[in-house]
């Protein structure tokens, strides 16, 4: 990697309203603990990182961790062969953003 210009660490571990992962709470907790350190690690290593996050809890612990940008992500789309059952409206999506910026710079 040292002939690299630039290395990204992007998280995206199945989590999310969307997923079949929410049906086990306690798998999606320890999950997102393992991504919280994996992406300090990445940090301290000195890679670029750039973590998905779902609310202000996780954006808050990916800042708390060193993260250089969080991408507020508001789950699955409803189209394609991949699509989820339900999806953010756009309104709700506005407000969903602002509070994880908010958590992020806060």
């Amino acid at each position: 990697m040292k002939h690299c210009k630039m290395v990204t660490v992007v998280s995206f571990f199945l989590k999310g309203k969307d997923t079949l992962a929410t049906s086990c709470i306690n798998l999606i907790i320890f999950i997102v603990s393992m991504e919280v350190e994996m992406i300090s690690m990445a940090h301290r290593m000195g890679f670029l990182t750039t973590p998905y996050a779902f609310n202000p809890d996780e954006v808050a612990a990916m800042a708390k961790a060193g993260s250089h940008i969080v991408v507020a992500h508001m789950g699955l789309t409803t189209a394609g062969s991949f699509g989820a059952m339900t999806a953010t409206t756009l309104d709700d999506s506005v407000l969903r953003v602002q509070a994880i910026a908010d958590a992020a710079f806060g």
